[in-house]
């Protein structure tokens, strides 16, 4: 009876924990690093852990109720909203349980493998037993989505990939291209083989003259997937800098993967790259390209970040090789759109709030923080700092908050005592910082602030997993 009980007692505080991790992860390599960097984030855990495995040593009892209070203690650790049921999951969830049933009624209950390990062990074996189905189904869909795609001859498809600047460059030119054409582009931050690959099937018309496409990556050969879809015939790489660097590694990996967007391009396709990029990008590069973004003084009297008006000098030279008319260009300029978390500006009485929360990275919050800087009133900066940066984490967070000097008030919304950021920021003897704990926590703190008040968002949340 007492062994039914624990069983049913400790089993939801271990899956809950596991499937977390598992659910998210299709390869094993991945679900280690995210681990690894969870442990390493959070070292008390390390301590709990290994006291579990000393406590198995003297009394099993012991050492099944003290892991009972371990889980419960992480289980409340996290958001109550992670633990998201998808058709994925519930296979998952029930293949899983059934071998853990097998396993509990089978194995030796005491043993510290059990349920401890078990649990990873079963829940990765249910990936794995999964995992050539998912396979099969996968290949359908995206052999669907790709005789879809050939069948569509007369469409140009443009790629566009970049460690930033890819939605913000997609939304300008699509944007461009339908005055004239029927140009439809991927929705929202859809930018994965299998988010692209349901698109397609779903919304793409044949008769469309321009497709496109935002290709994102987060891995060395993760560019290579998009030629089962795609054949360019335009290619944009938008910017290459430190985004994604618990994969990537070196800043050298990242401009070598968004390089290999040259390898999906036609015979005949054209390379754009933003200039700032070329140093980087050129020892990969291997055909022709085109450089944009370094004469942009014609767009000198319009009210947009530097990073903008790249974007736009994007538009500009390809508007060119297209040989389409300047007017076009010069009547979309008057009516650029706004790209939703992607310096998306917003007012309301004497409020402005600048929300760059999407994706933040070190180059476009340098561009929105110096625009900011040149607005009237009261200017704030709410910010959870910068992330998946690997081992510049610490360097480019000191250098942001170092960044952040003459603002009238930050915002720092962290649990961490000794964030990177804060120390930038107070190394410049301002003292001007608040820390909350949550993005919740720091709206009404800036709210409360009387009189004309600009607001810049930066605030993503804190995510340590590697997603």
């Amino acid at each position: 009876m007492i062994k039914w009980l624990l069983f049913f007692l400790i089993y939801p505080f271990l899956f809950v924990l596991c499937f977390h991790f598992i659910k998210g992860y299709y390869s094993p390599k991945r679900f280690l690093i995210a681990l690894k960097d969870l442990f390493f984030e959070r070292k008390y855990l390390v301590f709990l852990a290994c006291g579990i495995f000393l406590f198995s040593f003297f009394d099993s009892f012991l050492f099944f109720l003290i892991q009972g209070i371990f889980f419960l203690f992480f289980f409340l650790l996290f958001p109550k909203n992670f633990f998201v049921l998808h058709r994925r999951g519930i296979f998952l969830i029930f293949l899983s349980f059934l071998l853990y049933l097998l396993f509990f009624i089978f194995m030796d209950f005491s043993s510290f493998f059990f349920p401890f390990i078990s649990t990873f062990f079963l829940l990765l074996l249910s990936h794995f037993l999964l995992y050539p189905f998912e396979t099969m189904v996968k290949q359908f869909y995206i052999k669907k989505a790709a005789k879809k795609i050939k069948s569509m001859e007369s469409t140009k498809i443009i790629g566009i990939t970049g460690s930033f600047g890819k939605t913000t460059m997609k939304t300008y030119l699509s944007s461009f291209l339908r005055k004239k054409y029927f140009c439809i582009s991927s929705p929202g931050n859809v930018n994965t083989l299998m988010g692209l690959t349901k698109w397609v099937n779903q919304n793409v018309e044949k008769e469309v003259e321009f497709l496109v496409v935002e290709l994102g990556i987060d891995e060395k050969k993760g560019m290579k997937k998009f030629a089962k879809l795609f054949s360019l015939d335009f290619a944009f790489i938008t910017g290459i800098g430190p985004v994604h660097l618990s994969t990537f590694r070196t800043l050298q990996n990242v401009a070598k993967a968004k390089s290999a967007i040259q390898f999906l391009l036609k015979k005949e396709g054209k390379l754009f790259i933003e200039h700032e990029a070329k140093p980087l990008l050129k020892p990969y590069i291997l055909t022709s390209f085109s450089c944009y973004g370094e004469n942009i003084a014609y767009l000198k009297d319009t009210n947009l970040t530097l990073f903008q008006k790249k974007a736009l000098d994007g538009v500009f030279t390809f508007k060119n090789h297209e040989k389409i008319s300047d007017k076009l260009f010069m009547d979309f300029i008057k009516t650029i759109p706004n790209t939703p978390r992607r310096f998306e500006i917003k007012k309301q009485g004497e409020i402005t709030l600048i929300d760059d929360s999407y994706n933040i990275n070190p180059y476009g919050a340098k561009f929105a923080i110096e625009y900011l800087k040149k607005q009237d009133g009261v200017r704030i900066i709410i910010t959870g700092g910068l992330l998946e940066l690997g081992k510049l984490y610490t360097t480019e967070n000191y250098d942001l908050g170092v960044q952040m000097k003459g603002v009238d008030k930050v915002i720092l919304i962290t649990k961490k005592k000794k964030h990177p950021l804060l120390k930038g920021y107070l190394s410049t003897g301002e003292k001007k910082i608040q820390i909350v704990k949550t993005l919740k926590e720091s709206i009404p703190l800036a709210l409360q602030i009387k009189g004309k008040k600009t607001i810049l968002l930066l605030a993503k949340g804190d995510d340590f997993f590697l997603k």
